[in-house]
């Protein structure tokens, strides 16, 4: 009883510590706007409750985030990545780590549970090997820095690549679409099928899925969201201050293992920068070494052989089954010796007598 209680106390100092309250509190992006009537947003840390979503909500972790009939929604990310969602679409971000100081470790995995999206990636895929990922029921999405629409298209589930490049993967293949291009993928378990250059009037058709009603009002509220983005994005970065000054030595892929140079790896009580000092066994210690190994050494083991008298290759043909004991030892009188044996055991077959086919008597008629 005693040991359950002091494991709920410890597991209740972890979960409410001053770092995992920060990482739940920091939002890692906000709604810029909100089109249509039926918008919500369902907060994870409150098991899934919603709320009618609206301009300036913030967005945390593992949110979901829907659209009504005929609604648009726009979510910007704090490293610039944009969102937008057509109708009834739902949305959710699984992952999501960002450090504009550090950006080894920056990744993102989205999550368009349905609808249509359009995506414009930020600063996260912006590095050498980007980590960021959308999923779709027909397949995954493999970002590198990058403008990509996704959704149903005239009865079929598209990708279309306006800038940049993405990769697109079901459970049967995965393809490359590169910038102009589209693809249809008939469902998961399907091979995705060769992109095409997709003409202006499907492009447009495809963008209106996205597209708001008011578009000048969006570009007035962007303008306006950059001011509160500032103060979003420092939050966030002191976050990560404050969480790299609280793991000091983890490195930024998440092991708790503390990794050092090479040459820091000193045994304990070995001062860092001092040389080990290798200390080498006196002679007496060699001896007695040797004296152990020669007790220990197995009795009775093939001692080296001289190369005269290693085994030699036997020749091929029934000769091998012949072979005399007293061949000579030197190797080229020994071979010597062996093509004469087979000579002759050669002109022994040729000289017996042929056998002579047995012949079939006939019956008289």
């Amino acid at each position: 009883m005693i040991r359950s209680i002091c494991a709920l106390f410890l597991a209740a100092l972890l979960t409410f510590s001053p770092l995992a309250a920060m990482a739940q509190d920091a939002p890692i992006g906000a709604l810029v706007e909100v089109e249509g009537d039926g918008a919500l947003i369902m907060r994870a840390a409150e098991q899934g409750k919603a709320y009618p979503a609206k301009a300036d909500d913030p967005v945390y972790a593992n949110d979901v985030l829907q659209t009504g009939p005929g609604g648009r929604m726009l979510a910007l990310m704090i490293d610039d990545s944009q969102f937008t969602l057509g109708e009834n679409s739902r949305f959710k971000v699984d992952e999501y780590a960002y450090d504009d100081e550090d950006n080894t470790s920056n990744m993102a995995r989205y999550n368009v549970l349905q609808g249509t999206f359009l995506y414009v990636s930020g600063l996260v895929a912006k590095k050498e090997n980007p980590d960021v990922k959308i999923a779709t029921p027909y397949g995954a999405i493999g970002i590198r820095g990058t403008t990509v629409w996704g959704g149903a298209l005239e009865d079929e589930f598209s990708v279309f690549t306006s800038e940049g490049e993405v990769t697109f993967e079901t459970n049967r293949g995965r393809i490359r679409i590169p910038q102009g291009e589209g693809s249809v993928i008939r469902n998961i378990n399907s091979i995705p099928e060769r992109t095409k250059v997709w003409a202006p009037e499907k492009i447009a058709k495809a963008t209106g899925t996205v597209g708001f009603k008011n578009v000048e009002r969006v570009k007035q509220r962007i303008a306006i969201r950059q001011q509160t983005h500032a103060a979003m994005v420092a939050k966030h970065r002191d976050l990560m201050r404050a969480r790299r000054a609280a793991t000091p030595g983890v490195p930024r892929a998440g092991s708790t293992k503390e990794i050092r140079p090479m040459h820091q790896n000193t045994p304990q009580g070995v001062p860092p920068g001092q040389k080990l000092q290798e200390k080498t066994p006196s002679p007496a210690l060699k001896e007695k070494i040797r004296e152990k190994v020669l007790e220990e050494k197995p009795q009775g083991l093939p001692q080296k052989r001289d190369a005269s008298a290693m085994p030699f290759p036997r020749p091929d043909g029934p000769v091998e089954n012949v072979l005399p004991d007293n061949l000579p030892s030197d190797p080229a009188k020994r071979q010597e010796a062996i093509e004469r044996l087979r000579l002759q055991k050669q002109q022994q077959q040729q000289q017996k007598p042929a056998v002579r086919p047995r012949q079939q008597k006939h019956s008289p008629l």
